[in-house]
């Protein structure tokens, strides 16, 4: 399971096991499964999971391609001092889940700060 989320984190699994307890369904969601089956598997049920981690897969591969497309039409630009310290606090807040703020008069870029904060 870690070694496929790995290489393709978009492919959902969905694990099944005839030896199921409550640690194992735990840590099997913990690992990037979508669900976890003992056996024998409800039919009903184990449909039901096949539907819900392919429509998971679409909507995490349409993310990342809006995303992509997305994030290559905003670009910060200018090596003004005043430039350069936005760059820099974006750069070391980013990384965090730290919530910020962003203030300023109409027309400064608020929304291009945004929108570079949450690229990178």
């Amino acid at each position: 399971l870690e070694a496929v989320k790995k290489l393709k984190p978009e492919i959902p699994m969905v694990m099944i096991s005839g030896h199921g307890d409550l640690d194992t369904a735990v840590n099997t969601m913990r690992l990037g499964a979508c669900d976890y089956i003992s056996k024998p598997p409800d039919l009903n049920r184990l449909l039901n999971t096949v539907r819900n981690a392919l429509d998971r897969k679409e909507l995490v591969v349409e993310n990342s391609r809006l995303k992509n497309t997305v994030g290559k039409n905003i670009e910060m630009v200018g090596e003004s001092e005043a430039i350069s310290r936005i760059k820099d606090i974006i750069e070391k807040v980013a990384p965090t889940d730290a919530r910020v703020l962003i203030t300023g008069p109409n027309g400064t870029g608020k929304e291009l700060v945004a929108h570079w904060l949450h690229q990178k």
